[in-house]
């Protein structure tokens, strides 16, 4: 496994020091965490200034990070929160905030319940943690949960499309003259990829556990401060 990652570090930092240790400044580590995981690749906030500095990590299954196939790794949320936490040991980070959406939420939210200390804060950008957020879209998965049969496997399929990929990833409630060709053409080709159809396919049916996960992040907030709040709708 070859975790893919940028970085933005911290105008007065170096980068990464020896032995993978990120800068610190006054005895505080200031490095936030990116779990992106759209199929392209990571990208760091270009609004982060100051003592800021980010780590943007490609999850295994997308982006280019190299991860073994289909039959070698389970693509389950426990696992890519398994890689990420081994990734952040390898760095050497000891205290850091998440900004987690989309697929990145339940693999921040798995980490951060695994290990707590150094998470200083959750920043979450429409990562569902509440069971409002399974709207009346989420049929086809919510049937492929209830009954994981070839058929709905199937089914799920469409929510991969090139069409579904560009109108509804990126062009849905936007004007598609402000939207870049760059970011849906880039995620339709790494789609394209052998195997990566069945790596997103093992990923849904593995979403049927977000009611248990909401449940369990009802009950912990990040220490030394912070807490889960409900994001509006």
């Amino acid at each position: 496994m070859t975790v893919t990652y940028r970085t933005l570090m911290d105008r007065r930092c170096r980068g990464l020091l020896p032995r993978g240790r990120s800068c610190r400044r006054a005895g505080r580590a200031v490095t936030a965490r990116f779990p992106y995981v759209q199929p392209h690749v990571s990208r760091p906030y270009s609004g982060a200034r100051g003592s800021i500095s980010v780590i943007a990590p490609d999850l295994p299954g997308f982006g280019n990070t190299v991860a073994p196939p289909r039959g070698r790794f389970a693509y389950t949320f426990d696992n890519l929160a398994r890689v990420i936490g081994e990734f952040i040991d390898a760095l050497g980070l000891i205290r850091y905030a998440m900004y987690v959406f989309d697929y990145g939420a339940p693999t921040g939210y798995r980490l951060a319940l695994a290990h707590p200390e150094p998470v200083v804060a959750i920043i979450s950008q429409n990562g569902n943690a509440y069971l409002e957020g399974f709207s009346d879209a989420w049929g086809t998965w919510e049937a492929y949960w209830r009954s994981p049969t070839p058929e709905n496997w199937e089914a799920c399929r469409e929510s991969l499309a090139p069409d579904t990929i560009r109108n509804v990833q990126y062009l849905h409630g936007a004007d598609p003259q402000r939207v870049s060709p760059d970011g849906y053409t880039l995620d339709i080709a790494f789609m394209a990829r052998p195997g990566a159809e069945e790596i997103q396919l093992d990923l849904i049916l593995g979403s049927r556990s977000g009611e248990r996960m909401i449940l369990i992040l009802s009950r912990w907030a990040p220490k030394p401060t912070g807490a889960i709040s409900r994001m509006p709708k």
